[in-house]
């Protein structure tokens, strides 16, 4: 193979991995977008949850507590 037959090949292969990296670059950046947007969210999802059975949990316990009283 002459050296300018390894250099088309070489550049066209370039070409092809910059093209590869254009595409699947923005499609890697939204999977982690989407991923970071699912786990805030979740967080978010986790605290309200808690702060819900604390909330049940002391109103039970004041319910029982007045119960007793009279």
């Amino acid at each position: 193979m002459s050296d300018e037959r390894w250099f088309q090949r070489r550049r066209k292969r370039n070409i092809e991995l910059g093209l590869c990296l254009l595409v699947v670059l923005p499609m890697v950046y939204g999977l982690w977008f989407q991923l970071a947007f699912l786990i805030h969210y979740m967080s978010f999802l986790f605290i309200v949850a808690v702060l819900t059975a604390i909330y049940e949990g002391i109103r039970i316990i004041w319910e029982v507590m007045r119960n007793k009283q009279h």
